[in-house]
């Protein structure tokens, strides 16, 4: 039986650079510029108009097609 791994046995160190790829998305799915992207999900996060939700929210369930499909809608769902 394999467990998964506890928070002390995980590891805790930087990723080596070799280890980060290049999101094959950015450009494409999203703004590849970091600043384009913060401005967008801004955007969304604060075109979001959203009723307070009662009690304490434990999980979401958010589209992540592109943002020109599914940002208004991500923005809604953590604006909550």
């Amino acid at each position: 039986m394999t467990s998964s791994p506890t928070p002390a046995s995980r590891p805790t160190s930087a990723p080596e650079p070799g280890d980060v790829h290049q999101n094959e998305g950015a450009g494409r799915w999203y703004p590849a510029d970091p600043d384009s992207l913060r401005a967008a999900l801004d955007t969304y996060l604060q075109q979001a108009v959203v009723e307070p939700v009662p009690g304490r929210l434990l999980a979401l369930i958010v589209p992540h097609a592109g943002y020109v499909y599914s940002g208004a809608v991500a923005g809604h769902s953590f604006r909550a």
